[in-house]
């Protein structure tokens, strides 16, 4: 027999962290050379909540070290946020982290990133009229090359159908003890 599981809720803001990254051309040039190589490589898109015209594998990091300086500036910007938003020192690492190539009419899925601690998307080269990324059906971000957004994991967040072209990094990050 299960019980029965009450379930109250408790409004609260997350914080959604968004940071224009577009100085650390050597990380960015990185990882979208990994992306293309990834796509090279294996030229079939993962299926998944993106519905996008490429999508690598969510361990693209493990097989391709391009994606490592970004990975690196990410976990970073976490532990940053950790300390100085949340007043707590943690350490993260990249539990997964994955590439996509947006072409018209591309789109994803509402989802979340839960259990992760954190989800990480960052725009690599974006045009001016891809769609943006909504959280909850509330909060609306609108992409720009060399941004980054951080946000909780749980967080609830679409992509609608996209009129230019995307390319971007995503990274489900944890923190480790």
């Amino acid at each position: 027999m299960t019980p029965i599981i009450e379930i109250q809720h408790i409004d609260k803001s997350l914080p959604i962290f968004a940071v224009n990254i577009s100085q650390f051309k050597e990380e960015l040039t990185l990882a979208a050379e990994a992306i293309l190589e990834e796509k090279q490589k294996n030229p079939t898109p993962m299926d998944s909540n993106v519905k996008a015209h490429y999508v690598s594998d969510y361990s693209s990091h493990l097989t391709n070290p391009k994606f490592t300086p970004l990975i690196d500036l990410v976990l970073s910007f976490c532990k940053e946020v950790s300390k100085s938003y949340f007043k707590t020192e943690l350490n993260f690492k990249c539990y997964n982290c994955w590439g996509m190539l947006y072409e018209k009419e591309d789109y994803t899925v509402l989802h979340n990133h839960f259990p992760s601690t954190f989800a990480a998307v960052i725009y690599i080269d974006v045009e001016e009229d891809s769609a943006p990324i909504v959280f909850e059906d509330i909060l609306t971000v609108v992409p720009k090359n060399g941004s980054m957004v951080v946000f909780p994991a749980l967080l609830e967040h679409e992509v609608p159908k996209t009129n230019g072209k995307r390319m971007v990094v995503s990274m489900n990050i944890d923190h480790i003890s």
